[in-house]
């Protein structure tokens, strides 16, 4: 028999839909966090937002795009109490 996670049973019975739509909402989200960061940076005149991690822009780079994206889940969540537990 094939074992279930313990919080696979919450999804069985679970309409897709609202999962979809979250997830559309949060894939957008962090693609225009990503751009607005981007955008922000060029408008500063800032290449490299710092040297931790050479050769990737900075730390910046690597959380633009859930920076956006956290705020939107938290936001989904909170608008959604019924469909996010």
């Amino acid at each position: 028999m094939l074992a279930l996670h313990k919080h696979a049973a919450l999804l069985l019975g679970a309409p897709v839909w609202p999962a979809l739509g979250g997830a559309l909402v949060l894939s957008v989200a962090a693609v225009a966090g990503d751009l607005l960061m981007s955008l922000s940076k060029r408008w500063f005149g800032v290449k490299d937002s710092g040297h931790i991690i050479p050769g990737h822009g900075g730390v910046l780079d690597r959380v633009d795009a859930l920076m956006l994206a956290v705020l939107a889940a938290a936001a989904l969540q909170w608008l959604t109490p019924e469909i996010w537990p």
